[in-house]
């Protein structure tokens, strides 16, 4: 299982596997550091798509959902789940919008 907050406070570099930061050298905020940490970041998301494993974005906003939507196009073995607290998918856009992104999640098993 694995948990994506979408939303969240960037203060400092999240990842997603937990050893992310202990196994690199480079330092994340620069651009080589970056690249290794996106590199780290999708292997570990193509093992737990491998496994057929259940991830969670946190946040459906503008960018849990795309972020869901571009998940779900690189990993189509992933189970996938978006959790908010609002009503619906991105409240702050039309319904017209919100009823399309249903229909897409509906679509793609999200």
């Amino acid at each position: 299982f694995c948990v994506v907050a979408a939303g969240c406070d960037h203060g400092h570099l999240w990842t997603i596997s937990p050893s992310a930061n202990a196994t690199r050298g480079a330092d994340p905020k620069c651009l080589e550091g970056r690249q290794q940490q996106i590199e780290e970041e999708y292997r570990h998301l193509k093992e737990l798509d491998e496994r057929g494993a259940h991830v969670a974005v946190i946040g459906a906003g503008f960018v849990g959902v795309e972020f869901a939507a571009e998940l779900r196009y690189f990993f189509p073995s992933l189970e996938i789940s978006v959790v908010s607290s609002s009503e619906g998918c991105v409240p702050s856009m039309p319904k017209g919008a919100q009823d399309y992104i249903q229909r897409y999640f509906d679509q793609h098993n999200i």
